[in-house]
């Protein structure tokens, strides 16, 4: 019975830099400010009528008030005083209102004041200003996950991509995006290109990777997968439990007992491994052992309508028919599977003879 595998893994740690960390990062690391082409036509217009020497005094002048505004505003970043910064960054806007730098540069203080959506208009702006400002579409498509939109995320990561082809962890966010959107098949893809291009960290996509086969009921492929990241992780609950499970779609019993086990002992989807160990038990013929764990599946909620029947089976061969009754019963009232309601069905039929 397939178990289907739910949350996301964080994986890519080594790599994966949160969008708080790299707000501040873009936040305080522009040492000189960007000139836009808007800032600089405002100074063109005044050409015809002051002398150039002026203009360019004026342009010196401008620039040393932003320089000294930049230092003032990273400074406030450093001592976390994000109100402040708020303020100069405003200050700077004025100063210049067509800078995507700038507005990139609010986008991460507003993130790290946890305003997203001031965060994301500025980043909107940023992007409009400046297409391939690879931070800004970075930042963008992290505020675009962490809200569930990862179709639209996966275009930024790709966007980046384009822009610098050297960036190459990013293969693996745009595979994470298919897979978030349930899309296996185009993730399984985009993990195998990543893997080609980050070999380092192959355990980790084969894990990821594992995971979508997994979810496509290529129980043999994800088999192969997890194994390559169990090398890496062998006392790993989550992966113990995967590999457990294949093994029992594949109907194979023996392989999937010990890393079941495994994962029971790491406390890893603890309802999942009760139902199956308690299945092992009964194909065993050892149902005394199997109904504490089907009776612990059961109160975790796991495939309850099957742990019942089971349970009510092994309850038949230990001579409990009371006890059996009741738990078919349960089948028969809560269940929508129809094979086995009528299989319940044979069974409180001839019970009732």
């Amino acid at each position: 019975m397939k178990h289907h595998s739910t949350g996301r893994r964080g994986l890519f740690f080594k790599i994966n830099a949160r969008k708080k960390g790299i707000a501040l990062i873009l936040i305080v690391s522009l040492a000189l400010p960007y000139v836009s082409t808007a800032f600089l036509e405002q100074y063109e217009q005044h050409r015809s009528h002051q002398a150039a020497e002026q203009l360019q005094e004026k342009q010196q002048l401008s620039l040393d008030e932003q320089n000294a505004a930049l230092d003032h505003f990273s400074e406030l970043v450093t001592q976390s005083n994000y109100d402040e910064a708020l303020d100069e960054i405003n200050h700077l806007l004025a100063l210049d209102s067509a800078n995507p730098q700038y507005y990139l540069k609010r986008a991460g203080l507003y993130v790290l004041l946890n305003r997203s959506d001031e965060a994301m208009a500025d980043l909107e702006t940023t992007i409009r200003l400046a297409p391939d400002l690879y931070d800004a579409r970075q930042l963008r498509a992290q505020l675009l996950e962490e809200n569930g939109k990862y179709a639209e995320a996966r275009t930024d990561y790709e966007t980046m991509y384009q822009i610098d082809p050297s960036q190459t962890d990013v293969l693996m966010y745009i595979a994470d995006c298919y897979q978030q959107q349930m899309d296996y098949e185009n993730a399984i893809t985009a993990y195998n290109n990543a893997e080609k291009a980050l070999p380092e960290y192959a355990d980790a996509i084969a894990y990821a990777r594992g995971v979508c086969r997994y979810s496509l009921e290529d129980f043999e492929g994800a088999l192969a997968d997890f194994q390559k990241y169990a090398i890496a992780e062998p006392e790993d609950g989550e992966l113990n439990f995967l590999i457990g499970s294949s093994y029992m779609n594949l109907e194979q019993e023996e392989a999937a007992e010990s890393y079941l086990r495994k994962a029971y002992e790491q406390g890893a989807y603890l309802a999942e491994c009760n139902f199956y160990l308690g299945s092992i038990s009964m194909n065993r013929e050892d149902y005394k052992t199997a109904i504490p764990y089907f009776t612990a599946a059961i109160e975790g909620n796991c495939f309850a309508d099957f742990a019942f029947y089971n349970r009510g089976v092994c309850y038949l061969h230990t001579d409990e028919a009371g006890l059996a009754k009741a738990d078919f019963e349960y089948v028969m009232e809560h269940s929508t599977d129809s094979q086995l309601m009528s299989d319940t069905k044979d069974i409180l039929d001839q019970l009732s003879r």
